[in-house]
């Protein structure tokens, strides 16, 4: 059969990038079209990520087999799909996207091959509703465009039909009282009303607090309350190192496994606490359902980090002609065992590179496991790249951003809360899992002279006193985003997400005892210690998450050699770049200690005796 080839061009009002965003966005804008929902399953063996697709397109059953998109982002993107059931043999297509001196041209591109002349007919049918429904696509972007309307995709994709927000907003009007009286509470339970099942399916809420403009972390403790009072369902979700996809979702953490396998870029990964497990929300099914099919599981859009992707056969070069803005970037094979580190930088002489990627053996590396120096430098701006696949098979290689991942509420992240150790307090591993994590702020405290303190006062007046400095520790700990692990007698052991946190932290604490001091009977007189590194997150015999490894043996022995009304700080803490803005004004003293079970270390005292009430 002759192969049959279609084309439309629209014009809208806005540059490609922006264009791409949201045509780019597969999966909304195959509901929006009215395509059939998917069923979508990795086929391994290969180093190309092949997903074998079925779909119930009216009275017909199709099935086929999806090659990987292939795009430049804001340029272009194409598909090819392998007919194994229905009325054809093969389809592919994609859109281009031309800048304009108007704003962009899109053009949509189709080519199908018959399997027979019912096939021809069909392929007709399908490409005159398929136009319409385009049309009517592309001129509500355009007015989104113009900004007539809110959403490009509007009611049923990116919104919630009106009676689904009705019913939802009265469900969600008897939600319990003290979560409707947190002051971003409207803002949230609108959201879970109004917006469209896509959006619902895993919310994040850094990603929620970008949109809104405000607070991560309030946003994240606000989940947080929502999934206690029942309103949100919290899951933990394993993901990908390579392609960031969700390959496991668990309602408890105690269900969370240490490793596990993607299907998709045929690798095996560890479940690192800070890298792989992700803590996101839904809406309970009491409040609103969601519906969680998939229009399309390969679209450019669901992986936002990667710049450009190309299938390349044995010998044959990719190039990609785009536009990079300064960052940490990387050229590799979908299971990363080839790779090519770049550094975009402003005012850099070279504006192309050539490289090649071989067939060397390795693992896939994250953006914490790069070296210090990139081998290759490109000036940031418009930049060509040459990729040739040097290995004896077909790759799918592709241009990845290397950003951290900052809408990303990993579960490291997530259970150094307060919030999430109140709440949640019986969330714990399994007994026989443990998960890594690269790098985990501690700070340990005690208070000096607690015992000849009960001996002075008395049990009853000495407890008043230290119950009074746990008050001040919790809530100081819980304002800098950490956690309390654990309590020993008078000492605690605390958790944070950055350096800064902590350090930040130690400043308010001793802040804070300094103006209580002033007025004292009984001054308090603190010890204080923090490092930083790597160890591993276990469920302790007491039943609560806990953490062990030699960063926890070596902060649990700083804080030993304070003085009181000081901070030591080891030098993983102190050369960490976001505390040096910290430590301004506040006088330092270098000392070695032999410590115990150790051996000598470096440590730092800061002595923040003169720090600013604004701390």
């Amino acid at each position: 059969m002759e192969r049959l080839c279609f084309e439309q061009a629209y014009e809208l009002p806005a540059s490609p990038l922006r264009v791409w965003q949201a045509l780019a966005d597969t999966e909304r804008l195959n509901r929006r079209l009215g395509l059939p929902a998917t069923v979508p399953r990795a086929l391994g063996g290969e180093p190309v990520r092949i997903a074998r697709i079925s779909a119930q397109f009216g009275p017909l059953a199709l099935e086929w087999d999806e090659e990987p998109f292939e795009f430049v982002e804001g340029q272009r993107y194409w598909v090819r799909r392998r007919m194994l059931r229905g009325p054809l043999v093969e389809f592919n297509g994609g859109m281009l996207f031309e800048p304009t001196s108007a704003g962009c041209r899109v053009r949509v591109q189709s080519e199908f091959l018959p399997a027979s002349v019912i096939g021809a007919l069909f392929v007709r049918f399908v490409w005159v509703k398929t136009r319409r429904d385009c049309d009517q696509v592309m001129e509500r972007l355009r007015a989104h465009l113009r900004g007539e309307l809110e959403t490009p995709f509007g009611e049923g994709v990116d919104l919630a039909p009106r009676a689904v927000c009705e019913a939802t907003r009265g469900r969600l009007s008897g939600a319990p009282p003290a979560l409707l009286s947190e002051p971003l509470a409207p803002r949230l339970l609108e959201f879970l009303a109004t917006a469209g099942d896509v959006e619902l399916t895993r919310i994040r809420p850094f990603t929620l607090a970008r949109r809104w403009d405000t607070d991560r972390h309030a946003v994240l403790r606000l989940c947080l309350r929502a999934a206690w009072h029942g309103v949100l369902d919290l899951s933990w979700d394993l993901l990908c190192p390579n392609c960031r996809g969700a390959k496991g979702r668990w309602e408890r953490l105690s269900d969370v496994v240490g490793d596990a396998h993607c299907e998709d870029c045929q690798i095996r990964f560890d479940a690192d606490f800070d890298r792989a497990v992700e803590v996101t929300f839904r809406p309970n099914a009491r409040y609103r359902g969601v519906d969680e099919l998939i229009f399309c599981s390969g679209g450019p859009r669901n992986t936002p980090h990667v710049a450009a992707q190309a299938v390349v056969e044995p010998d044959q070069t990719a190039e990609w002609t785009l536009s990079l803005t300064p960052g940490r970037y990387r050229v590799r094979t979908l299971t990363a065992s080839s790779s090519e580190m770049l550094a975009v930088e402003e005012g850099c002489p070279s504006r192309a590179a050539t490289m090649s990627l071989g067939p060397s053996p390795g693992s896939p590396e994250s953006e914490g496991d790069l070296p210090a120096t990139d081998s290759l430098r490109l000036c940031a701006g418009d930049v060509c790249l040459r990729v040739r696949n040097a290995s004896a098979s077909r790759q799918q290689l592709m241009l990845e951003r290397l950003t951290t991942a900052e809408e990303c509420a990993t579960a490291a992240v997530v259970t150094m809360y307060q919030e999430f150790r109140d709440l949640f307090s019986s969330e714990v591993l399994s007994p026989t899992t443990q998960l890594a994590i690269r790098t985990l702020p501690l700070m340990f405290t005690d208070l000096q002279g607690s015992t000849a303190l009960y001996r002075r006062l008395g049990n009853a007046a000495a407890y008043a006193l230290v119950r009074d400095h746990f008050d001040l520790l919790r809530s100081r700990i819980a304002d800098h985003r950490g956690g309390i692990v654990k309590t020993i007698g008078d000492a605690v052991m605390a958790a944070f997400p950055t350096a800064a946190d902590a350090v930040a932290c130690a400043l308010a604490i001793q802040h804070d005892l300094a103006e209580h001091n002033q007025g004292a009977v009984e001054p308090l007189r603190l010890k204080l210690g923090l490092h930083q590194g790597p160890c591993i997150a276990v469920r302790s015999f007491e039943d609560r998450l806990d953490y062990f490894g030699t960063t926890v043996n070596l902060a649990a022995r700083t804080h030993q050699t304070s003085e009181g009304d000081d901070i030591v700080v080891t030098s993983e803490i102190r050369n960490d770049p976001d505390v040096a803005a910290l430590l301004q004004g506040i006088e330092e003293q270098r000392f070695s200690a032999d410590l115990k079970g150790i051996g000598t270390v470096e440590l730092i005292r800061l002595l923040p005796r003169h720090v600013e009430t604004s701390l």
